[in-house]
């Protein structure tokens, strides 16, 4: 896999979302071959009921290319929804997607012990907010 690389400028966390933004010193954008591979992510407009069907995608276990997995939206919550498959090591910070590819949520964990088996990601509310409190500019 042909990948390029850019070098962070800063980045902003949120340990009680369990999100971050970097921002780099280039705009990928401004790279034509990178412009003409990505296009920005678009958002749900509302958030899934319990039983949906979603997707997931990272790169797990250091593999060279993005891994998708299926999964069912168990439980939502105010602050997080609980998945029923468990993310593999890679795939936090990954968007947690609907069939038709809108974003909403980000991974973040995968259960253990008696919680082993389900995943857990940020809200689309959550993720939001996050955006907006730091001024990214996006289209829902």
């Amino acid at each position: 896999m042909n990948m390029r690389r850019f070098e962070i400028r800063t980045c902003t966390a949120d340990a009680a979302r369990d999100l971050a933004l970097c921002r780099t010193k280039t705009n990928p954008f401004a790279d034509r071959v990178v412009k003409s591979k990505i296009r920005p992510v678009t958002f749900a407009t509302s958030e899934p009921a319990d039983g949906s069907m979603l997707g997931f995608i990272g790169f797990p276990l250091d593999s060279a290319r993005p891994v998708t997995a299926r999964a069912a939206l168990a439980v939502r919550y105010a602050q997080e929804q609980i998945i029923d498959k468990s993310p593999w090591l890679g795939n936090s910070g990954g968007p947690l997607f609907t069939p038709d590819g809108k974003v909403i949520g980000v991974v973040q964990a995968r259960g253990e012990h008696d919680q082993a088996g389900l995943g857990y990601a940020s809200t689309l509310d959550s993720l939001i907010d996050f955006l907006r409190e730091n001024q990214v500019k996006f289209k829902q």
